[in-house]
Order: C-alpha cells, then sequence, then structure tokens
C-alpha cells in the first residue's frame, strides 16, 4: 500500500495541528536513491485501552508518504473509544484485530505473524514515529543489505505531546550494549529485517517488559549488524500508565534477570567496565557535537525520574 496523503484521512480533531494532524511527510521518489524499488515496511500496533493517543500514532504512521507500507493494528479487546477510533482509518490498515490477547508481548507476535514485510518494527499505541522516519531507514536499509538492526534517537513528550528532552544514542557495541550504555530503548525507532526476527524465534510471551531488550540480546547471538543513525526517527510518551514509565522498577528488574545483563552485574569488576563504557559513550557523544546534550543529561541524574535513568 502507498501512504494515504492528508487530505485523504478523516479530518483531526478541532484542537489539534501540527504533526501528524495538520502536516504530513515529504514526498519521496518512487525508487530509493540506488534505484531499487522501496523494500515493504511492516509496522504493528499493539494496543488496549489506548483511546486518548491511538489517533495521533496511528496517524503518524499512516503520514509518512511511503510507497510500500504495511500496517497492523492488533487491539486487545478496548473498552473505551479505541476501536471507534481504529475503525476511523480501516481503509488503510492492511489488518486489523480487537480481542482479547495474552499481553502486548502475544498482540506484537500475533502481528508479525500477519505481517509481509521486509523490514519490521512495533510502534506502540502512545509514541509516534517522526516525518520522513520511514522513507530514513528503508533508504539505509535498502541500499545496504548487510545491515541487520538500525535505530536512532527519539524525542520524549509527555501525555499533552510537549517535548521534554531527546534520547540519543551512539554506535553500536554489544558490550557497550550490554553495559547499558548504548541507548536502544525506545521503540519508536528501532527497525530490523524479517528473516532475522523470525529466526530468532520472534518475542518472547513470557516476559512482560524486557521483551524488547532480550530479542536485541537474541539479535546479537546471531552476530546481526547493529547500524546507528543519527536522526530523530520516533517519540516516546512518558505518562502514569506507561509501562517503562509508571512501572520502571518492575521493567529493571525484569531485564536484570535477562542472561547476560543479570552475569554481567554481578562480575567484580562491573562497575570498571561501566565506566570505560561510559567514557565510550561520551567520547561519541562529544565527537557528534552533542555537547548541550551531555550537560542536559549530567544534571538530569542529580534527580532523576524513571527516564533519566534509562
Amino acid at each position: 500500500m502507498h501512504s494515504p496523503t492528508l487530505d485523504q484521512l478523516p479530518p483531526p480533531p478541532a484542537n489539534k495541528t501540527g504533526w501528524p494532524w495538520t502536516q504530513e511527510s515529504l514526498s519521496i521518489c518512487d525508487r530509493i536513491s540506488n534505484g531499487q524499488p522501496w523494500p515493504k515496511l511492516s509496522i504493528i500496533t499493539p494496543s488496549y485501552n489506548q483511546g486518548e493517543f491511538i489517533e495521533e500514532t496511528i496517524r503518524s504512521v499512516l503520514l509518512q508518504g511511503y510507497p510500500n507500507l504495511e500496517y497492523i493494528i492488533i487491539d486487545g479487546g478496548s473498552t473505551d473509544n479505541s476501536v471507534d477510533i481504529i475503525r476511523k482509518y480501516e481503509p488503510w490498515l492492511t489488518y486489523w484485530v480487537s480481542e482479547p490477547d495474552r499481553g502486548q508481548t502475544h498482540a506484537v507476535n500475533k502481528g508479525f505473524l500477519k505481517s509481509k514485510g521486509d523490514i519490521l518494527a512495533w510502534l506502540n499505541s502512545d509514541d509516534t514515529y517522526e516525518q520522513n522516519a520511514l522513507s530514513i531507514v528503508a533508504n539505509l536499509m535498502g541500499q545496504n543489505l548487510e545491515i541487520d538492526v538500525l535505530y536512532g534517537n527519539v524525542k520524549i513528550i509527555n501525555e499533552k505531546g510537549d517535548i521534554l528532552t531527546e534520547l540519543r544514542s551512539v554506535p553500536f557495541h554489544p558490550q557497550a550494549f550490554l553495559y547499558e550504555t548504548v541507548h536502544i530503548a525506545a521503540q519508536s525507532a528501532v527497525f530490523w529485517r524479517r528473516e532475522l526476527f523470525f529466526n530468532v524465534g520472534m518475542l518472547n510471551e513470557d516476559l512482560r517488559f524486557a521483551m524488547d531488550r532480550e530479542l536485541l540480546i537474541k539479535f546479537m547471538t546471531r552476530e546481526a549488524k547493529f547500524t546507528f543513525v543519527r536522526a530523530l526517527l520516533g517519540t516516546y510518551r512518558c505518562h502514569s500508565s506507561s509501562k517503562t514509565f509508571g512501572m520502571a522498577n518492575k521493567s529493571k528488574a525484569e531485564l536484570l534477570k535477562l542472561e547476560p545483563f543479570s552475569q554481567i552485574r554481578n562480575r567484580r569488576d562491573y562497575k570498571f567496565w561501566r565506566l570505560i563504557y561510559r567514557i565510550r559513550q561520551f567520547a561519541f557523544l562529544l565527537y557528534q557535537g552533542d555537547i548541550p546534550y551531555m550537560i542536559y543529561r549530567a544534571l538530569a541524574r542529580l534527580q532523576p525520574t524513571a527516564f533519566d535513568r534509562l
């Protein structure tokens, strides 16, 4: 499916302006830079009672202007206005369903089993993509077939959509990731190849919080090539009912039960190596010109929120 244009979608609520309400992504060429056709992207949105935010999520996917898009929504049987909103956009959805499921991880796996895309991602129903994010991703992965996983930066927003800060990352290194000094924490900025995802067995449905990190670990065990693009690809919304923000301690506890995170934490030299990889992180941020961001993060850690501990 080719993404719809702004004038083809239902009008936004009267009080909503800007992206993705009254603005759309820039139009893109019919083919990627090397002349090849655009790869098919499959985006899955799991949702349950997120009527306050899901329309913004949907529009941020559909208004990408992307020529080969597959968008699937798996709703867990919402009792709010979510289903009414989803139905408004049904003509542009590849597939959607609203029925009880076993939670977010199960919903995401259900969606991917319905997908046919070459490049996969999931976008939670309270987060959004930035304008032209999908074309940035597909252009890089379409021209560089050795890239297995691509990730970028995100904006952190509140319930009203106000920008709180950014979460900026650095080039990937396996040990740096395990020592939590390479941030791939926001699902709205991570994409991977279909074959890799199904080869590692999809998401672990026994996990409620750390399924995304465990998936990345499984990618690492297959020696997948991770590539960082220094671009804002999406947003992560901090609000009281979000799992990462509202249940930060439970999320961290589940993460630390995973191997090899648990093994590393028990090493006697853990603090030393974490410091080494933290220096690596700062060096890359300095090289990238992210000095104001470094200062902000240092100050934020003096009075950390759940987000600032990421």
